[in-house]
């Protein structure tokens, strides 16, 4: 039985530059010949989906590792992006710096939709089952429900104000119980 392969981001020494490279239990390769990879998302065997530090920025690509075949989703895209169970690649997009949205990024037909607008100056979120999304900033913790057309009625779910908890950032949601998150 083949074991699946690790994709990680190394950071190279004398440049600084990180590269996306992979580990499949025999020996270590290099995935992309891109350089500067801030974040990726498996999308199958053969595809990924990897932010890029371009000029500044973030770009959010769509690349074919087999065929080396790369197509630019967005410019000034946050660091959180997620696989849905529709198939479709969430991120965030940072349109202006008072404007930032989740987006949707339908993988076969290459069409992008508004989900909803974020927590102000929020990027890291969690998509549960395609139908909420949560979000945090500073000790709270909200949640918005996905609807045709854009939602962005965030509900307060956990204010933490009583615990040393100040800046909450990436977060995950396990069952129906169980919330993980990191304090930055």
């Amino acid at each position: 039985m083949k074991k699946p392969c690790s994709n990680f981001i190394r950071q190279e020494k004398e440049t600084q530059y990180q590269e996306l490279w992979k580990y499949d239990g025999h020996e270590l390769l290099k995935v992309l010949p891109e350089v500067n990879v801030a974040y990726f998302t498996p999308i199958s065997s053969d595809r990924l989906a990897v932010v890029l530090i371009e000029n500044n920025q973030l770009s959010l690509y769509d690349i074919n590792v087999k065929s080396n075949q790369k197509k630019k989703i967005i410019d000034n895209c946050g660091r959180s992006m997620t696989l849905g169970e529709n198939g479709e690649l969430y991120f965030v997009h940072k349109y202006s710096p008072e404007s930032w949205f989740i987006k949707s990024y339908d993988l076969y037909t290459g069409q992008i939709k508004t989900v909803c607008k974020t927590i102000p100056e929020a990027e890291d979120f969690f998509l549960e089952k395609d139908k909420f999304i949560w979000m945090a900033k500073d000790q709270r913790i909200y949640k918005t429900t996905i609807q045709e057309g854009i939602s962005t009625s965030w509900d307060n779910i956990f204010n933490l104000e009583d615990f040393p908890l100040n800046n909450i950032g990436r977060l995950c949601v396990i069952g129906n119980n169980k919330l993980i998150f990191i304090n930055q």
